[in-house]
């Protein structure tokens, strides 16, 4: 059975940040393929990858956690709830240095280079 554009749109409509990504990805690797995806494109595709960020709720309590433990003020369930998030964060970041490198092989140039050309720094938590 073949699906219509608008059957995978909907599909596509339900999944989340992380199977989200993994669609894309296999898209642009399906076009790269079939020499379909244009440099401009596949760029396009990487960059709004790159801008996706987590949830907002997620990340400030996150940040109130490094802070509790920076002041040594952590409970033991907010030690283990602070590993998670760690965990949850640090993906999503190893997940942004791949697009970025992605990014730069595509552009024939350095990671270095594209984060300096996308005006990002790092984060020092």
């Amino acid at each position: 059975m073949t699906a219509t554009v608008e059957e995978l749109t909907d599909a596509v409509a339900h999944l989340n940040l992380s199977e989200l990504e993994r669609l894309s990805t296999s898209v642009l690797a399906r076009l790269h393929d079939r020499g379909k995806a244009g440099r401009h494109f596949q760029e396009s595709v990487l960059l709004l990858a790159i801008q996706e960020t987590l949830d907002e709720s997620l990340l400030a309590r996150y940040e109130t956690l490094v802070a509790r433990r920076r002041a040594e003020a952590l409970t033991d369930a907010e030690h283990v709830e602070l590993l998670a998030l760690a965990v949850t964060v640090e993906a999503a970041d190893a997940r942004r240095l791949e697009l970025l490198a992605q990014l730069a092989a595509l552009r024939g140039t350095t990671l270095k280079s594209v984060i300096a050309d996308l005006g990002l720094s790092p984060k020092i938590v």
